[in-house]
């Protein structure tokens, strides 16, 4: 008996029985379709020491893609799944079923940690890895009114205290200081931009750190931006060519690090920048290494790399997806070997480990959040302490494991208002540090964090002292899964006040929803009052020095 099976939707005759030889499931869950997106039945598989997702479609056949590269990377992340925390709002009835009821609907089990707001679709770059396709010509311009806008702030300003304001290219809306204002008079606390760096490597990027950063006043404890989210691929032509389709890209996101680090306010060092690589297997993974060196070298305003493994959504093609598809256990492993050992795949964690400490801040001080989960297989992270030229993973410095305990249990005892047993826990935690050179200070702003009634300032001072070093791998059509899903704390944010799971919005809502609050390219020129569109107002290859 031949049945076939379509392997990153390329069909391949395996000429076996039943399951495939060496599988064996150790988890049942549900994806899509690659092909008509519908919600099929799903398993995750072990084979190799790698772990696949394999689902079925009965009208297209059979379909598998690596969910991790190794099985035991994945077998130690499970040991930080944490339950997300009960949403403060629900906006969407049951009808259809996940992912379809988006909004957020009662099967969701997280809160809103980050929102994500696009305030416009356009784009003067064409790069072929976009979530959003910015690259592609625009039929109709999606672009929020700031009435819209503020409406989508007031729809989170009471429960959520981050958020990213991206596109398209964020910095071509004029009026997106007035979108910043609004959203910290708001108390919203931390607002990333996401951004190419093209406005920041012009001669006016100095000039725009200045005035995103000081929108209070170069005197004022409050500040605007908080961090510059840069898209950061690379060092080589090839790299540049393949991830944004110019050969020259190279100098743009340099030459805005250099833009932001003139346009710092000696008070602070703010915004700080966060580089933001999309890894593709087999064209700048290579350059993982080099990526975190530059990272350390220019920590005084890089507060870390996020690196993203890529996702086949958007403008990505799927046609190379075997080939080029590279998964969190890829990525640490290329990074243990990079730095020579120096940064080791067990220095990191999954995201959810963070969700002690944020539980043991809410339940003491009824500050930040009452929890910070993300499934344990969305991302990893570590941090890197700064000190006089010394780069140590906060990992030599404690152990992690021990101090999550000890968190843990004093959350615990601070939710039943114990407060001296759950003092008691807190202190046990950092009786465990390491004693090392340079730790003192260090340590002594790791205790202002949990104590300072206004622990947001305490924070950022900690972070002037640490690079960190993560990974998130949004999901896409073909290794969807809906458990990860129900657990996404990073949510859209549409006209409506509807909040939509990251992942799903970029796999199956975007273009209904894009189309759904956009207007035309002749409404959009006489709301602006262009003649023209400008695709390209700065080109690539020429940003002025």
């Amino acid at each position: 008996m031949i049945k076939q099976t379509k392997l990153y939707s390329v069909k391949i005759i395996y000429p076996y029985v039943g399951e495939l030889p060496s599988m064996r499931e150790i988890k049942q869950t549900q994806s899509l379709c690659p092909e008509c997106l519908r919600v099929v039945p799903a398993s995750r598989i072990v084979r190799n020491g790698k772990v696949y997702l394999v689902k079925n479609c009965e009208e297209h056949g059979r379909f598998e893609d690596i969910y991790w590269s190794s099985y035991d990377q994945y077998l130690r992340a499970n040991r930080y799944w944490r339950p997300g925390v009960e949403p403060p709002i629900r906006q969407a009835q049951t009808r259809r079923g996940c992912p379809y009821d988006c909004g957020l609907c009662p099967n969701h089990k997280n809160n809103t940690i980050l929102a994500v707001i696009d305030i416009t679709n356009l784009c003067n770059a064409h790069c072929p890895t976009c979530f959003a396709s910015a690259d592609k010509k625009k039929e109709y311009i999606y672009e929020p009114t700031i009435e819209q806008i503020d409406y989508m702030l007031d729809s989170i300003a009471s429960d959520v205290k981050a958020m990213q304001l991206t596109g398209g290219e964020p910095t071509l809306r004029p009026d997106l200081h007035e979108i910043i204002l609004h959203a910290k008079l708001r108390g919203i606390n931390h607002i990333e931009l996401n951004t190419n760096g093209i406005a920041f490597a012009s001669s006016k990027g100095t000039e725009l750190t200045k005035s995103l950063e000081s929108m209070f006043g170069d005197e004022s404890e409050k500040k605007g931006l908080s961090t510059v989210y840069l898209k950061f691929n690379g060092f080589s032509r090839s790299t540049w060519e393949a991830t944004t389709g110019d050969p020259n890209w190279g100098p743009i996101p340099l030459r805005a690090v250099e833009n932001i680090t003139k346009g710092y306010n000696d008070m602070r060092r703010s915004p700080g920048v966060m580089l933001v690589p999309t890894v593709i297997n087999g064209i700048n993974n290579h350059e993982i290494g080099d990526i975190i060196e530059y990272a350390i070298k220019n920590s005084y305003v890089v507060r870390g790399v996020n690196f993203q493994p890529v996702s086949f959504a958007g403008s990505m093609s799927a046609q190379d997806l075997e080939k080029r598809r590279y998964t969190l256990p890829d990525l640490l492993k290329d990074i243990e070997e990079q730095t020579k050992g120096d940064i080791k795949t067990d220095d990191f964690y999954p995201i959810s480990c963070v969700s002690p400490f944020a539980e043991t801040v809410w339940y003491w001080k009824g500050r930040g959040l009452p929890g910070f989960t993300t499934h344990q297989h969305c991302g990893a992270m570590t941090a890197l302490f700064v000190e006089d030229g010394d780069v140590i993973p906060v990992t030599k410095y404690i152990s992690l494991d021990r101090f999550f305990t000890s968190l843990r249990k004093a959350a615990a005892y601070y939710k039943e208002g114990k407060k001296t047993r759950g003092k008691l826990h807190l202190i046990r935690a950092f009786t465990g540090v390491k004693p090392r050179p340079g730790i003192g200070p260090l340590l002594s702003l790791v205790k202002d964090v949990a104590g300072d009634a206004n622990n947001w300032r305490a924070l950022g001072q900690l972070l002037l002292h640490m690079v960190f070093i993560g990974a998130m791998h949004f999901m896409d059509k073909h290794n969807f899964d809906l458990e990860r899903v129900q657990l996404c704390p990073i949510h859209q944010i549409l006209p409506d006040g509807a909040r939509v799971p990251f992942c799903s919005y970029q796999t199956i809502h975007r273009p209904i929803m894009e189309k759904k609050f956009s207007i035309s390219l002749k409404e959009w020129k006489e709301r602006r009052n262009i003649q023209q569109i400008e695709e390209h107002p700065l080109p690539l290859t020429k940003v002025d020095q």
